[in-house]
């Protein structure tokens, strides 16, 4: 028997995912639920900065004239379509690749420079590998700057 010891949080998506009790798993299954919980709460904070972020953009749009809105409608499209995507695609990321996401300034424009600079994206599903593509991207950055330290 493993002690129940967790967050109420934890314990609560314990019980929603499995229907039982921590106690009543095992170590292992117990340690995959907390990575898969952990996950998903970056997911969500992700989202949530993507959210704002697009949010803001669409504000500063508004602000803009016509001709200005119609030369940005490309970027408004995709803009939205990798918001929606993260909101309800659940991008399969790693807790890294989320947290080197959740790292950058904007990372709404991170992302959409990312799909400017790749011609091998088209389609609402390649926003999937543009996550991986950005993510990887920026990790090797930070690598890239703390070899140089």
């Amino acid at each position: 028997m493993i002690k129940d010891d967790y967050s109420p949080e934890f314990s609560n998506y314990i019980k929603e995912v499995t229907g039982k009790r921590i106690s009543e798993l095992s170590k292992e299954k117990i340690d995959k639920l907390y990575t898969d919980f952990e996950v998903g709460k970056l997911a969500e904070e992700l989202y949530e900065k993507v959210k704002a972020e697009y949010a803001r953009f669409i504000g500063d749009i508004k602000k803009q004239t016509v001709d200005y809105i119609i030369e940005a409608a490309y970027e408004i499209v995709w803009k939205d379509n990798i918001e929606q995507f993260i909101e309800n695609e659940s991008p399969c990321l790693s807790d890294k690749q989320y947290i080197a996401l959740l790292s950058v300034k904007n990372t709404l424009d991170e992302l959409y420079e990312g799909w400017l600079s790749n011609g091998e994206l088209h389609t609402y599903d390649d926003i999937e590998i543009l996550l991986e593509d950005t993510a990887g991207a920026i990790l090797t950055s930070v690598e890239r700057e703390s070899e140089q330290e």
